[in-house]
């Protein structure tokens, strides 16, 4: 089950990757007040680095590259894999696809999916409660 959460966060004026990460990390969702060391902005960076060499990683390899536990690694792992950002293919994780853009492209196609399917079934409640 994918989860869309889409927050509108004023872009901050600090520049660079690691500000432009966190803020798009803010927007989707995933950052919490507990990540106080935004280390789901790390796994993020880790994760966008392994797409641009085609590299697939386990939970190990991500937690050794942040310098976290792996079971850290994995609740952020899970979180990214509920927004669709992050995909498991057999015993390791990768982007969704092979840039952060495209990866946001195909969030926005499957929340644009889950909309139409909201829409059709609100078209039949409203049918059945003679709102129509």
């Amino acid at each position: 089950m994918k989860r869309f959460i889409l927050a509108e966060i004023k872009k901050p004026r600090e520049e660079g990757v690691d500000s432009d990460i966190l803020w798009m990390c803010e927007c989707l969702g995933i950052i919490t007040p507990r990540d106080r060391d935004r280390t789901s902005t790390k796994v993020l960076k880790v994760m966008l680095r392994a797409a641009k060499e085609d590299e697939h990683l386990s939970s190990d390899d991500i937690a050794e590259r942040v310098g976290i536990t792996r079971g850290t690694a994995v609740h952020h792992i899970k979180r990214y894999m509920r927004s669709g950002i992050i995909i498991k293919q057999h015993t390791s994780y990768e982007l969704r696809t092979h840039s952060m853009k495209d990866t946001l492209d195909e969030i926005e196609l499957d929340m644009e999916r889950t909309i139409k399917r909201m829409k059709q079934i609100a078209e039949e409640i409203d049918e059945e409660l003679g709102l129509k």
